[in-house]
């Protein structure tokens, strides 16, 4: 997948990866990995190469500014972007970078404590976020979890063990 967005804007403006790194100082190899869907620069060379491209970083990478994911949690979700290594501990449910949809939304929607909107929102958001462990250099992604949560069921015949 490419953003294609990006490609145009580019082309556009006659810029390559080498020449528009140069410009916003970073590696060529980096701005080239951002003509891949899913690879997002950080906030501030976002600006800058909105800027030299005369876009509106929104238009060219709208995925950060898509608000699914909840306040508190933003600036992870940045980090992760770029994380070479994640590791995560959880006890009690599967790590969100693992959760299937169904999965994802049947422990959000457990209680009735978020609206179906809601739900709809943040699932969307969690399985974006899976986008970094299928790039061509993926994260590093070490996960433990206690073997209870493999067992446990999150909704009528459905444990998550049966998850990817």
């Amino acid at each position: 997948m490419v953003n294609e967005v990006l490609r145009v804007a580019m082309a556009e403006k006659g810029e390559t990866a080498e020449s528009l790194a140069e410009k916003v100082g970073v590696d060529p190899k980096t701005a080239g990995r951002w003509l891949a869907a899913g690879r997002i620069p950080h906030p501030g060379t976002r600006l800058a190469v909105a800027e030299v491209l005369g876009r509106d970083p929104a238009e060219l990478w709208p995925e950060p500014f898509r608000r699914r994911d909840l306040p508190w949690f933003r600036p992870w979700v940045e980090l992760e972007q770029d994380a070479v290594s994640i590791r995560s501990y959880e006890p009690s449910l599967v790590p969100g970078l693992l959760q299937t949809e169904a999965y994802a939304r049947a422990v959000l929607a457990t209680g009735g404590l978020l609206p179906a909107a809601e739900v709809d929102e943040i699932v969307g958001g969690r399985l974006a976020r899976q986008a970094i462990l299928a790039r061509d250099a993926p994260s590093q992604l070490v996960a433990v979890v206690d073997e209870v949560v493999l067992r446990r069921r999150v909704a009528p015949g459905r444990t998550p063990a049966r998850a990817p």
